[in-house]
Parts: structure tokens; sequence; C-alpha cells
């Protein structure tokens, strides 16, 4: 029976100590991401659209109103080259970037109203918003790690 008890409580403290690990990297990684937004977009207002904390991976969305103050889209790029994050692809009117630990950076900027879909309707949605997202998956993230 002491055998028992006492392998429950082993397995209940490694089990604790993964939690426990897995919790400070979301904070380490939350805390990074919160410094690389400040510094790339120091100049607005970033508001928080969503957030997805899991023991795997971490995302933010974020949302940048552009209505009341222009974004100087060559002032961001080059903050994002200062902080080492490399251009990947270009998507949808969505660009791809990643640092050297395999985090995803992804910004969407606003869409002029004469841009077309692939299926030839005008796009509307999102005039005004810039809208990023920022990544970080146990392991890296896809897009990342293939090239």
């Amino acid at each position: 029976m002491k055998a028992i008890i006492l392998l429950f409580c082993i397995i209940f403290v490694i089990g604790c100590g993964d939690n426990n690990n897995k919790e400070n990297i979301r904070s380490k990684v939350g805390l990074y991401f919160e410094g690389e937004m400040n510094y790339i977009f120091s100049d607005y207002v970033l508001k928080e659209e969503s957030k997805t904390l899991t023991t795997r991976y971490v995302t933010y969305i974020y949302s940048v109103d552009s209505r009341n103050k222009s974004v100087n889209y060559e002032d961001v790029m080059r903050r994002i080259s200062e902080r080492k994050w490399s251009y990947k692809s270009n998507k949808n009117n969505s660009k791809l970037y990643c640092d050297n630990m395999n985090n995803a950076l992804e910004i969407m900027k606003p869409n002029n109203i004469n841009e077309k879909s692939r299926d030839g309707y005008i796009v509307t949605q999102g005039l005004d918003k810039w809208y990023i997202g920022i990544s970080y998956r146990e392991g890296g993230i896809f897009e990342c790690i293939k090239s």
C-alpha cells in the first residue's frame, strides 16, 4: 500500500512540474511577444483581438485602427527588420515573417478598395484596420521551419 501511495505522489509531483514548465514557457513567450509588438508598433495603439494559449502553442491577434493615424508602412517594415524578423511569404495581402526561434509574425495591412480577390470580387473588408498575428509553437511554426 505504501508503494502505491508513493507511486501516486511521484506521478503527481512529476505532472505538476511539467505544467509549471509549460506555464513558464507561455509566460516567457507572452513577454517576448509583448516586447516585439511594443517595439514594432510603438507609435500606434494595438488592440488585442484574441489570444490562444495551450500547452503546445501561443497565438495573439492584434488590430491597429488606422482611421485616426495613418500607419507608416516603411517604418513598420524597418522595425521588423531591426528585430531580426525575416520575410518568408506574401499571401492574400498578408506578409509572413519568422524570427530565429521559428516564431511567426503575420501582418495584414488594410485592403485597397481597388484590390480584387482571385475570383474577381472587390475586397472591401478590413479597410481601416491592420491585423497582426504573432505565434509560437513548440517545435516551431511549419512555414518558418520549412525554408
